[in-house]
């Protein structure tokens, strides 16, 4: 699985990723708004190594409409989220 490191701090907005990343992990943001350059179908895990919650967005203006998440969420310290992007958002995989 392709990782990919973001030490950037605060809201993440319209955040870009490599096109092969498979593993997104996050250990400076606070929270998440949207997630650029997904194509349909492409699944991706979002790892928290903040040390506190990080908070996934749902349909936040601050990044383009389809960059959005499709629900609200909070991913706890050293816990993980599987999202799939389909229908011009990204949804949460159960």
């Amino acid at each position: 699985m392709v990782a990919q490191t973001i030490a950037t701090s605060g809201k993440l907005n319209n955040l870009a990723i490599n096109a092969d990343t498979r593993l997104l992990v996050i250990t400076a943001a606070s929270g998440i708004s949207g997630i650029a350059g997904l194509a349909t179908g492409r699944e991706l895990v979002i790892e928290n190594r903040t040390g506190g919650a990080l908070t996934l967005h749902e349909n936040d203006t601050d990044s383009t409409d389809i960059n959005r998440f499709a629900f609200a969420g909070s991913i706890p310290a050293g816990a993980c989220q599987k999202v799939i992007y389909t229908n011009g958002r990204l949804r949460q995989v159960l």
